[in-house]
């Protein structure tokens, strides 16, 4: 597959962030791509929001996963206070024939 082709399969993985604080925060989540035993890969991101600021645009895809789909996502985050996941959306293509 080339990088201008999309996978099947999930290939955006979108966390939805708010921050309810009365001052910036900078979230770090990383996504785990892959299971025990079989070679996981980390990818860790960062954002900082504003108060009162909502960021629905933090997210993973399959280009940062080496142009493979997204099959087993997992997502850790450290939320500074005040600082909620709104929600955890996937995003899939697929080939229909």
């Amino acid at each position: 597959m080339s990088q201008g082709e999309s996978p099947n399969g999930s290939y955006y993985v979108y966390v939805v962030l708010t921050n309810r604080g009365a001052v910036s925060a900078t979230v770090n989540c990383t996504l785990v791509e892959g299971y025990a035993g079989f070679g996981s890969r980390y990818h860790p991101k960062s954002v900082t929001l504003e108060p009162g600021e909502t960021d629905d645009t933090f997210a993973w895809s399959w280009a940062d996963n080496n142009f493979m789909a997204l099959a087993y996502p997992a997502i850790s985050c450290a939320l500074p206070p005040g600082v909620e996941i709104n929600g955890v959306v996937r995003q899939f293509n697929e080939t229909v024939s």
